[in-house]
């Protein structure tokens, strides 16, 4: 979270460790639907975000004065930022 509170990020492979490594998807996982939840954004979201790979680059969302982008390499996770929508 950031100090001002404009923006969260969630990172499911904080150290770019290797990908059979990967100890924390699960716990990601739920945090980012129990996000996308309490923020109003249907489970489409977190399906889309699901089958992101790393051709598609960065993708996002706006909805509920809340900018959801999101990407996904295999080396380094999936990584999503939840910030303030000001326009």
């Amino acid at each position: 979270m950031a100090n001002d509170g404009s923006y969260l990020t969630i990172d499911s492979n904080p150290s770019d460790r290797r990908a059979d490594n990967n100890i924390y998807i699960s716990e990601v996982d739920q945090a980012v639907k129990d996000i996308n939840k309490a923020l109003g954004f249907d489970e489409s979201l977190y399906e889309r975000m699901s089958r992101t790979n790393a051709l598609a680059g960065m993708q996002s969302e706006t909805g509920n004065g809340v900018r959801v982008s999101w990407d996904y390499h295999p080396k380094n996770g999936l990584e999503v930022t939840y910030s303030i929508d000001n326009e």
